[in-house]
Order: C-alpha cells, then sequence, then structure tokens
C-alpha cells in the first residue's frame, strides 16, 4: 500500500486482532435451539451496519458452556465466512454481549488502538468485498479461512484520525439510510396510487365528469343481450359449466353499466373464447422443447405490471405442439395466470404468431365491438376482481383458480365508449406512475452507490483531513507489535463440537 496518505501504514489484520475465530452448531441443528437463553448469532442475524433479530437462536447453559471459545464481546466485529452471505459484516450489539456465534460467522476482535467502527468499516469496503468474492482463480469464494481472514491487509490511519473518519461515516451514513428510508416508501405508494387509479376506473368514478359531461350512452350496457358472433369467427367446442356464486363488492355503479359474470358474456357472445392450457397427459415434458417450434407461455413470463414477455417463452417441437388442440392463444387475448402464481394479466402481444399456453394460464377473447381487452385488463387488476380470486382460492388448499371457477368470476361492464375513455385515462395515469417509478428506480442506485463510494473515499484518507500533530500509525503499529511478541500465549481452546465436528476457526490468536 505505497499509495498512503501521510502518516498512515499498513498491517496483516494479524497484528491489529486480539481474536479470531467461529464457533459451531449444536448437535441436532434448528432442532437443538431453545427459546430462550444464551443467543447464538447466525449468519443471517449479521447484515452491513445493522444486525437483524429475526431468526436469533438460544442456546441452554450446557451448550454456551461447549461454545466458550465463541463468546461474543460488545463492540467485536462479526463477519460471514461461508454461504451465500459470506463477506457481511457488523458490530455485535452491546446487549449481545455474551453471546456465542456458529461455524457461519467469525468474531474479529480488534486491539485497543484499532478503532471497531474503523476496523468494520473497512472490511464493509468495496476492495474488501471483491476480495472476500473471489479467490486466486477468479471464482466465486466458497469460504473464508482464519488465515486468509489473519493475512488481510488494514490500512491504518492514525488513531485519532481512525475516530474521526468512523465519526464522520457513522454521520453521513445515517443520512444516507436516512435517504434509503424514504425511497423504499415510494414504491409502496405507488402501488396504492395504481391500484386507486384501478378501483376508481372500475367503480365509474374515474369518468364521473366525462358522462356528466353528456359524452355516455345511457342506453348500452344495462342489460345483457346475446350478439352475434364477429362476422367469420369459428368458435371453438361450446363449453358448459355449472356457475356458483362469488360474492363481490360493486355498489353505487353508474345506472348505465352491468355486472355479469365471465360465464354470462361467455353465453351472450361478448366473450367470445376462453381456455387454459391443461393438456392433461398430453402435459409437454422437458426433452420435447427445442430452439424452434411453437412458442409455449406459461405465468413466468407474466409479470405483475402487465408485461408478457413473449421473446422469452420457450418453444414447444413442431411435431408435439401439432398434437395439442387447446390453449391456443392470439395476437390481442387478454391473459389471466391462474396457478401457483395467480392473479397476473397481460395482453398478448405476437401478431403473427400464436402461442401454446401452458397449464397455469388462461386466455379470453372478447368480441371487441362489445367489450375491449384493454379495458378487461383493467378489471382483471382491480382489487375488484383480485379479491373474488382470493376468495376462491381461500375455499381450497391450493394457489389456484381453475377454468370452472373463473367463469363464476363477476366483472363489471360499462358501454364501450365509456370503456375506451377509462382505458386512456388509466393508461394516462399508468404511464406518469412509470416516470415517477424510473426516477425512483435513478434515485435508488445513486442512494445505493454513495456508501461503497464513502467507504473507498474514507481508506484513501479523503473523507476526513489529516492533522499533521496526530501520532503517525507506524507508531501505533510497533507498540502493537511488540504486545503481540511479548504477549503470554495464545488459547488454544477449542469451541466445542457441531454436528460431529470441530469449528474451523475457534482458536484466539
Amino acid at each position: 500500500m505505497s499509495d498512503l496518505p501521510i502518516n498512515w501504514t499498513s498491517a496483516p489484520l494479524a497484528d491489529l486482532t486480539s481474536k479470531v475465530g467461529s464457533g459451531a452448531t449444536p448437535l441436532g441443528g434448528e432442532r437443538a435451539y431453545k427459546s430462550a437463553g444464551t443467543p447464538l448469532i447466525r449468519s443471517m442475524n449479521v447484515v452491513f451496519f445493522g444486525f437483524k433479530r429475526d431468526g436469533l437462536a438460544y442456546l441452554d447453559d450446557t451448550q454456551a458452556a461447549a461454545l466458550d471459545g465463541a463468546t461474543v464481546a460488545a463492540s467485536d466485529i462479526l463477519l460471514n465466512i461461508t454461504g451465500a452471505s459470506i463477506g457481511r459484516v457488523t458490530v455485535a450489539p452491546t446487549d449481545l454481549h455474551g453471546a456465542r456465534v456458529n461455524q457461519h460467522v467469525c468474531i474479529v476482535r480488534p486491539k485497543r488502538g484499532l478503532d471497531y467502527r474503523y476496523l468494520n468499516a473497512f472490511l464493509s469496503s468495496p476492495k474488501v468485498q471483491a476480495m472476500i468474492w473471489a479467490d486466486n482463480t477468479g471464482t466465486t469464494r466458497q469460504a473464508l479461512t482464519k488465515q486468509q481472514i489473519l493475512g488481510f491487509e488494514v490500512p491504518l490511519a492514525p488513531f485519532a484520525e481512525q475516530k474521526r473518519i468512523a465519526d464522520k461515516l457513522d454521520t453521513v451514513l445515517t443520512r444516507v439510510d436516512a435517504v434509503n428510508t424514504r425511497l423504499a416508501r415510494v414504491a409502496p405508494l405507488l402501488k396504492r396510487f395504481r391500484q386507486s387509479v384501478l378501483a376508481a376506473a372500475t367503480s365509474g368514478r374515474l369518468t364521473e365528469d366525462w358522462r356528466t359531461a353528456g359524452n355516455s350512452d345511457p342506453a348500452t350496457a344495462n342489460s345483457l343481450t346475446k350478439v352475434p358472433l364477429p362476422s367469420g369467427y369459428k368458435r371453438l367446442a361450446k363449453q358448459s359449466f355449472k356457475p356458483t356464486k362469488i360474492p363481490y363488492d360493486a355498489s353505487d355503479l353508474p345506472a348505465n353499466w352491468l355486472t355479469c359474470t365471465i360465464g354470462e358474456l361467455y353465453e351472450t357472445n361478448i366473450l367470445i373464447d376462453f381456455a387454459d392450457g391443461n393438456h392433461g397427459s398430453l402435459y409437454p415434458r422437458k426433452e420435447e422443447f427445442d430452439l424452434k417450434g411453437a412458442l409455449f407461455l406459461t405465468a413466468t413470463q407474466m409479470s405483475d405490471s402487465w408485461e408478457v414477455d413473449v421473446l422469452g417463452c420457450p418453444r414447444l417441437k413442431s411435431e408435439k405442439a401439432n398434437q395439442l388442440t387447446k390453449g391456443w392463444a392470439t395476437h390481442g387475448d387478454l391473459l389471466l395466470s391462474h396457478n401457483a402464481t395467480v392473479g397476473r394479466v397481460g395482453i398478448l402481444d405476437s401478431p403473427g404468431e400464436d402461442v401454446l399456453l401452458g397449464t397455469s394460464v388462461t386466455f379470453y377473447r372478447f368480441n371487441t365491438n362489445y367489450f375491449s381487452a384493454q379495458f378487461g385488463r383493467i378489471v382483471f387488476s382491480s382489487l375488484f376482481f383480485q379479491d373474488q380470486l382470493r376468495s376462491v382460492m381461500a375455499q381450497t388448499t391450493r394457489d389456484q383458480v381453475p377454468i370452472t371457477k373463473q367463469v363464476s368470476l363477476n366483472l363489471v361492464v360499462p358501454p364501450l365508449k365509456e370503456q375506451d375513455e377509462i382505458v386512456r385515462r388509466v393508461e394516462t395515469l399508468f404511464a406518469f406512475a412509470d416516470r415517477l417509478e424510473a426516477r425512483l428506480a435513478q434515485a435508488q442506485t445513486a442512494a445505493t452507490r454513495l456508501t461503497p463510494a464513502l467507504l473507498a473515499k474514507a481508506f484513501r484518507g479523503e473523507l476526513v483531513p489529516q492533522d499533521p500533530n496526530d501520532e503517525p500509525a507506524a507508531e501505533l503499529l510497533r507498540r502493537l507489535q511488540a504486545e503481540r511478541a511479548t504477549g503470554a500465549p495464545a488459547s488454544k481452546t477449542g469451541a466445542g463440537r457441531g454436528r460431529g465436528r470441530k469449528a474451523a476457526l475457534a482458536a484466539d490468536l
């Protein structure tokens, strides 16, 4: 570290710590945990610049005694050393003095002369995290060994400057946390805004002024009358079903709106076809997919924001697809996911190529002279409709609303002209929300970069000014090294056994 600021030096972590060690899991694993007693800190509890108490386990006195070598002191540094959370690091909370750690968490105890907050910030910095996550071959590291941790080269500032850096980071990162907290509140607000728009759209409130201005057709939709199918359209095999009552709330609708079930729309030819991809014993197997063939769409290709990823659809071999006669959706059909992932809605955008549906999706093909698929997307996405889906699922043990139940779901039907106006207004308001969401994403990205940037700046010596009157770090390091050389031999006490093996890092230095 030749580019260190004046009065700084560097040293391996071995020279700056009095303990580096991890613990173990009691015999029996999670089943052996107690409801109270000595806390056992696990990797899930360790988060950057914080501590997550959810999932904190407890040990009885005998279990804790077996882990005496992995006892936490207030202000110890806790470092995750294995698995997906490797590298996460934090300061042990004061009230967890005397807790134990398991084999996935390493205690790093700084000597006097190394500010614990400074060390925590260093281990959290981008350079150290990159080093932790990649081993010498450039692949993802699976675990940190004790020797690797002891070998971390620490840029050592004068002790007084360490405190100034730690104090500054405490202040600035608190502000960053506040910014992140405020930004995190925006996404739920946008979600509520969209639901409010949908509620207004499906209750008539969104177009109340439009109707008052005399734009609405007073005679259209206050009764259901059978209408002809679109010219030249050949309907799929006529479906029969047994409707049931599904409760819904649609009070105070405009006088020329009506409510009816999906089945009733089908019987009057306003819904001209609907089908899912339940192919029974012919359902495709993994080996029947290829790079060429028919597009095969499941709920995976649908999102909660009306997107349908046709380009992400796998393709089913043509010889297999040609055996399947139902579940073929066409451009402009309304789609609803109804199995496992229930309630996603979208409109299929696939001109020139029909799409075969999986068992989790139903298509709805409306007679566009009477009902708009774009308006249907609004109704299907509203709480008015989604609450009905939840009501059906509450009566079963599975997250699904089969097509036999879908026919009894209720819709609101305004006159076609008002449907079009509702669609226009909803799209305008949603576009406004999309712009806000894009700006929010930009702000969150910028905020996410703040902490790494501040930490990198801190260990370049650029966060706080240097004071030439500070004792040089080299003098501090000499004292720490002399203390290590003349100190008593480190204890070799193990940290107990866990699941039949000793903990890897349980010895003190």
